[in-house]
């Protein structure tokens, strides 16, 4: 499919989703006028045609929008599918793009950076490698739910992006770095490390059993680019060990088109590609790229 037919297929569904939309507002509008009109001719016949028009409205709202969710699916699954996976895959040479592929809640486990919930959903799964670092990244949503005397109760434990990347540095302990902001669900046995850069401990909380390692991996550079990525993105957590950086933001999600405004190709590419962006600069900014894959 052309750029120009996807185009006009995408925006095409968009004003269908919009009009249904605002269809309900639109025909109990028009029942209301209807109703005001009907009772300056006869108080009597206006009232008794209300609950006539309203009726009318109501059945008339329910066929037209019973299909707006559908509508919205289907407007995503074809954004994504002809639209992201073209765009991500020219962005850098062998990069894979699954829309409805994700991490799984083991992947999710290992990372060690948020709890793995009763209530699990991973999609936007890009996998590639750049300069010689493999990445991996998914956003995911993580639930726990649970019934206390019938009432249902609902936490949030993530809703965001996960990364994970290869480290190329020597083999280290658990080191993990989590912003204030970061609402952090694991349970951490491992006490917290003050380091010399002031901006980065007022901006971080770093977990580890091992010092050592912490001050080997978190260098005056690395923390001072920790904290670039914190004034950036705020709820943000790193997980350093097992020859992998994992990296979680919380509260943003990738590569989801936006209905309500008009899709134009070039500005939703760039979109994309600032979207798609973060990881390379992630590697850039993490100091990931091995000596002799650097320019």
């Amino acid at each position: 499919m052309g750029a120009y037919e996807l185009m006009k297929q995408l925006n095409a569904l968009r004003s269908r989703i919009i009009f249904q939309e605002y269809f309900p507002l639109i025909a109990y509008g028009i029942a209301f006028l209807l109703t005001i009109l009907g009772v300056q001719k006869d108080v009597k016949t206006g009232i008794s045609m209300t609950f006539f028009f309203f009726v009318i409205a109501t059945v008339a709202v329910a066929v037209i929008c019973s299909g707006r969710n559908k509508l919205k699916r289907r407007f995503v699954e074809l954004y994504k599918e002809s639209f992201v996976t073209t765009v991500v895959s020219s962005f850098l040479e062998g990069t894979t793009y699954r829309d409805y592929r994700g991490f799984s809640q083991m992947d999710v486990a290992t990372f060690g950076l948020v709890k793995v919930g009763n209530v699990f959903n991973s999609e936007d799964l890009i996998c590639g490698s750049y300069k010689g670092v493999d990445f991996r990244q998914a956003d995911a949503t993580i639930l726990n739910v649970t019934e206390v005397d019938g009432e249902k109760h609902i936490e949030q434990y993530f809703s965001g992006r996960l990364f994970e990347f290869t480290y190329p540095g020597k083999y280290v302990q658990n080191v993990k770095v989590f912003s204030h902001n970061f609402k952090i669900s694991l349970n951490l046995d491992a006490p917290i490390i003050d380091l010399e850069s002031v901006d980065f401990n007022n901006a971080f909380d770093v977990y580890t059993i091992e010092p050592v390692d912490a001050f080997y991996i978190l260098t005056p550079q690395v923390m001072e680019r920790l904290v670039k990525l914190q004034r950036r993105y705020n709820n943000i957590g790193f997980r350093f060990g097992d020859k992998r950086v994992c990296v979680a933001i919380d509260g943003i999600n990738s590569f989801e088109p936006d209905y309500r405004k008009k899709i134009s190709y070039l500005e939703e590419k760039e979109r994309l590609k600032g979207e798609f962006n973060v990881i390379t600069e992630m590697i850039e900014l993490l100091g990931l790229i091995p000596e002799d894959d650097k320019e």
